[in-house]
């Protein structure tokens, strides 16, 4: 359940019930009107003060939702066929080298300007691992075609540079 949408359907019902509270003041209703000629003054009710306080309160905790989620705590699990085409390489230290991702993992290594080669097909882990300075290397157009785009959404830094097929750089 998504509690945020909840809380602003919520708040949303909590200033418009304050808000036809304020409105039936000023107008009232036909089998509730005064005689007179002059036109009803607003005043504050406890109604409309309970709900506009109910509307903060729950602006107030969906924003504080929206800011502080709940950790997930589900790990990616991949299944045991998976899990068991990773070779493992552990504490070693990798300099200069070409690094392939695809069904290897890495823990506790320390890497430094690798060309790491990832081809999309099949698991990779990095566990505890430092990487100080790399490129990516790839085969497959689809990661390429990711790649570039990550690279021009800037979610990546600018000076990673993505090599293609022919070991030339993708540019996006």
């Amino acid at each position: 359940m998504d509690w945020g949408k909840v809380g602003a359907i919520f708040t949303v019902g909590c200033f418009l019930l304050a808000g036809l509270t304020l409105l039936f003041q000023v107008k009232p209703l036909p089998w509730r009107s005064k005689t007179s000629a002059e036109p009803a003054q607003p005043r504050f009710s406890k109604l409309m003060a309970v709900f506009i306080v109910l509307g903060f309160l729950a602006s107030g905790v969906t924003l504080w939702a929206a800011w502080y989620p709940s950790p997930n705590n589900e790990a990616v699990h991949f299944s045991s066929d998976a899990k068991e085409k990773i070779v493992w390489t552990e504490d070693k230290i990798l300099r200069k080298q070409e690094v392939l991702l695809d069904n290897h993992g890495y823990r506790r290594c320390q890497m430094y300007d690798v060309t790491l080669i990832w081809n999309g097909t099949g698991p990779s882990a990095l566990e505890n691992t430092d990487i100080h300075g790399y490129d990516i290397k790839t085969d497959s157009d689809s990661v390429g075609a990711t790649l570039a785009l990550f690279k021009a959404a800037h979610l990546l830094k600018e000076d990673i540079s993505f090599l293609g097929k022919d070991g030339k750089p993708i540019q996006p």
